[in-house]
């Protein structure tokens, strides 16, 4: 069985323990490369829960919230074309500020914010959850791990001693097929030592090690921002991640020791922080090649960059080429 086939059967088991049907809708209620701006060729690779934690708006505290981030892993050329209308000259690896994949031909990997799980018909986990179930049949977020998709990826300008940044939004999130004439677009296959998932109500050992970051930033705080976030969640204590670590011998820190750790903002989206994955995972030496596309895997023994897809164009009113199959 592979990675991704494991763990779309961890979900499918898991999904009907969720209180909340992302299918349904409830109402009420009022460091890094700096990829280039536009819609990107995309697979959800990771999907993490981080359990219930504080909330405010305008400065006011709110009831806790389950939150959640997604990982996307994007390939596309946004300049495939010169002014003259011919194939671009300058070979993609000699332009990496045209390219969502790395220079290599291996996928770059872009992540929303901290986000609040709720189907409230105003709540932007819904709009995300809508636009992301073109197929109609989801409850879940994770259970779209795998599937392609169009993500749109913008830039917000440096500000002050600030850098320029990318931001996601999922809610501009498209299906990957052109507009017009329906053809899907050649979305390569990701490989599985990207894959991610951890599942509040059903945390499983290799979920928790792969979010676990070694290391200490230059003033001396661990690195190890994801696993702190989520052993300072409010209903930490009687979780069935307490009883699993707890199981598995782990010694805990008190929550006096991770309340320093733990974010007080939403980190931005951005390209993916080096994990320590909790599985030794198979990797292919070599990759069989997809009409447009080759399938990368890391590390790969032979890629050629000019087969990874030219990105999309799929800005409002506009009519993209239909990619060649």
């Amino acid at each position: 069985m592979s990675v991704l086939a494991q763990l779309q059967q961890d979900i499918n088991e898991a999904v009907d323990s969720y209180a909340i049907d992302m299918s349904e809708t409830s109402k009420g209620g009022g460091g890094s490369r700096l990829y280039p701006a536009g819609y990107a060729m995309a697979r959800l690779v990771q999907y993490v829960e981080f359990g219930m934690q504080p909330q405010e708006y305008q400065g006011a505290a709110k009831a806790p919230a389950l939150e959640f981030r997604l990982g996307f892993a994007i390939w596309g050329d946004t300049k495939p074309f010169g002014d003259d209308g011919q194939p671009n000259s300058v070979p993609p690896a000699n332009r990496p500020q045209d390219l969502f994949h790395n220079p290599d031909g291996t996928p770059g990997i872009i992540r929303t914010w901290y986000m609040k799980l709720g189907n409230n018909e105003k709540a932007g986990a819904k709009k995300a959850f809508d636009k992301m179930n073109y197929k109609g049949n989801a409850k879940h977020f994770a259970q779209f791990l795998g599937q392609p998709f169009l993500v749109k990826i913008g830039i917000k300008p440096a500000v002050g001693d600030k850098p320029a940044r990318n931001t996601l939004e999922p809610a501009d999130t498209l299906p990957p097929f052109d507009q017009v004439s329906r053809q899907p677009y050649p979305v390569p296959e990701a490989p599985d030592d990207l894959y991610q998932l951890f599942l509040w109500n059903k945390p499983t050992l290799a979920g928790w090690n792969s979010l676990k970051i070694e290391g200490t930033s230059d003033d001396g705080k661990s690195k190890n921002y994801l696993q702190d976030r989520i052993l300072a969640a409010v209903d930490f204590q009687g979780s069935p991640l307490e009883q699993l670590l707890r199981g598995a011998g782990a010694t805990l820190p008190s929550p006096e020791q991770l309340a320093p750790a733990a974010p007080a903002a939403p980190a931005p989206a951005v390209p993916a922080t080096p994990v320590a994955p909790a599985m030794s995972l198979p990797v292919p030496s070599a990759v069989s090649p997809l009409p447009a596309a080759g399938v990368v895997q890391t590390p790969v023994a032979t890629v050629n960059v000019a087969d990874v897809p030219a990105a999309p164009a799929v800005p409002a009113l506009a009519i993209p080429a239909v990619p060649v199959q």
